[in-house]
């Protein structure tokens, strides 16, 4: 088996074709994402913020708003990259069947895995780049450390996608997305600190919360709002990179066995491997038998439309259309009465 994290330079075009789809659809995106981070930030913040007023974090007293806010950051940073790599890769992979359009070139199911890894991440920062000039827009911070803030929100971006693609690679519809959603995003949006201090916790959920990838985000991230500098760095860091490798090889060893094939990558055949016989038309229709035993899709067995089920057509073999069946000299004399 070869290495999963082993990837050609084939993953580039592949982000490309993904950016230009999403080129066309630049403004319901970004408002489909901003939207409801913005309404939750403006609901809690302003609102909740109102009745509880300063929240304390560490050593200090902080607004409710300045704490929401860096927190929903990250939140909306995870539920950008896992709606990315659940549905829309799931729209690509089975019911548009673009991966295997993708792949009838020569690029491999690692590189499509990876550029749908890279794509999922590259959205989450897009979504999280608007929601904090928002944020800039509304006062909330004006730390000159929030620039740092980018690449670790493209790093958290990555992680909630490598565990995606693997509920990815498991589903068989759309609906299974919601046990991900419900019972792992949900509950760690709860027990990580977006909306509440993890000191409220009880002690055994809090000892879960603080292994979960959210905290970790929320842990390098919050600080740099209040225009400081993490004070556990190496910790968290781990944590993200850890799920987010140990996610994507076992989402590409998922991939693969959904596709029927090794974990190897696929090798698309080089020159000398292929060796091609001339064939002269022969019947009435003109028609060939395959050319050689090449590997290549259109060598593949097809379903016709129309075709009895079960059964498998070579593209070499025209459909023949079944006869129309002649009209009785009844039915024909029928047309015509007298009168």
């Amino acid at each position: 088996m070869n290495n999963p994290f082993v990837v050609s330079r084939a993953w580039l075009p592949v982000f490309l074709r993904n950016y230009m789809v999403w080129r066309k659809l630049f403004w319901p995106s970004l408002i489909g994402n901003i939207a409801e981070p913005l309404f939750v930030l403006v609901a809690f913040g302003f609102g909740v913020g109102a009745l509880v007023g300063s929240v304390r974090f560490g050593e200090q007293e902080l607004s409710y708003l300045l704490f929401l806010a860096s927190g929903s950051i990250c939140a909306s940073t995870m539920t950008a990259a896992s709606f990315e790599a659940l549905y829309s890769a799931y729209s690509r992979m089975s019911p548009q069947k673009t991966w295997d359009g993708i792949m009838n070139a020569p690029v491999n199911l690692n590189d499509i895995i990876f550029a749908e890894l890279v794509w999922a991440g590259f959205k989450s920062l897009f979504t999280a780049s608007a929601i904090l000039l928002v944020m800039l827009a509304l006062g909330i911070s004006y730390s000159v450390k929030l620039i740092a803030a980018l690449p670790l929100l493209f790093l958290t971006g990555i992680c909630f996608a490598s565990l995606a693609l693997i509920f990815n690679a498991l589903a068989k519809g759309y609906d299974f997305f919601t046990y991900y959603i419900t019972l792992f995003l949900t509950p760690m949006t709860f027990l990580s600190g977006v909306y509440f201090p993890r000191d409220q916790l009880p002690a055994a959920l809090a000892v879960l919360a603080d292994l979960l990838p959210l905290t970790a985000s929320v842990n390098l991230v919050r600080p740099l709002f209040l225009d400081q500098w993490p004070s556990a760095l190496t910790g968290p860091l781990l944590t993200l990179i850890g799920f987010a490798l140990v996610s994507f090889a076992i989402a590409s060893r998922l991939t693969h066995k959904r596709f029927g094939l090794p974990s190897a990558s696929l090798e698309w055949p080089n020159a000398q491997s292929l060796q091609v016989e001339v064939h002269r038309p022969v019947g009435p229709h003109h028609f060939c038998e395959p050319l050689s035993s090449v590997p290549s899709p259109s060598n593949l067995p097809i379903h016709r439309r129309g075709a009895p089920s079960g059964q498998a057509f070579s593209r070499h073999r025209p459909w023949r259309r079944r006869s129309r069946q002649k009209t009785s000299s009844t039915s024909s004399s029928s047309r015509f009465c007298c009168k």
